[in-house]
């Protein structure tokens, strides 16, 4: 077997796994997760409105304690229609790295049936995946350093704002972008230099 082709089927296994971390990652409600003063409850949000959520049956009453009877459904609708710059940075560099994944993916596929040229075409895995990675690090570094900055004044009686499990999961998909874009390159350099056992 080629090292090239194990490299290719390692590199097609660590791309979808990459691909499920960074929609795990984007899906869930665990970027932020927002403790009150003196209580147990708090709020959840992920990237999207969707993905904003708070413990059943609970409203902003129930956990802010300050008399206003605002929903948490309309809480998330403030959030997601005034979210800052920089989110929507993160978000689209999830989504264009996700987009750049499966490019990849399909270019790997394609190469596996490749007879001829097929060292050109792998070339492109290692690139793409790179690219992916520094997408992946450039959102999960911005939102690192400005998530602690992003309670401002509107919700005053906030406690904690911390990183949560969905950060961790981005962090995860871009270490194997990183590991994906080093097996690109072995991939294309076994294939130019015909290396087979």
């Amino acid at each position: 077997m080629c090292v090239s082709r194990l490299a290719q089927i390692l590199y097609g296994v660590g791309t979808l796994v990459a691909m499920g971390l960074i929609l795990a990652s984007a899906l869930t409600p665990g970027w932020k997760t927002i403790h009150m003063p003196n209580s147990t409850s708090e709020i959840n949000t992920g990237l999207f409105k969707f993905a904003c959520t708070a413990p059943e049956n609970s409203t902003m009453n129930d956990i802010i304690k300050d008399g206003n009877s605002t929903d948490i459904e309309k809480y998330c609708e403030e959030w997601w229609n005034n979210q800052p710059t920089w989110e929507k940075i993160v978000i689209g560099s999830f989504i264009a790295a996700l987009m750049l994944h499966t490019i990849a993916l399909i270019l790997n596929l394609i190469t596996c049936c490749c007879v001829c040229g097929r060292e050109y075409l792998l070339r492109f895995l290692g690139v793409l995946s790179f690219i992916a990675f520094v997408l992946l690090t450039t959102g999960l570094t911005i939102f690192g350093v400005r998530n602690k900055d992003s309670l401002g004044d509107n919700l005053k009686n906030f406690d904690q704002n911390e990183i949560s499990y969905s950060f961790y999961l981005g962090v995860g998909a871009a270490a194997l972008s990183l590991i994906n874009a080093i097996l690109g390159a072995i991939s294309a350099s076994c294939a130019k230099l015909g290396c087979c056992f």
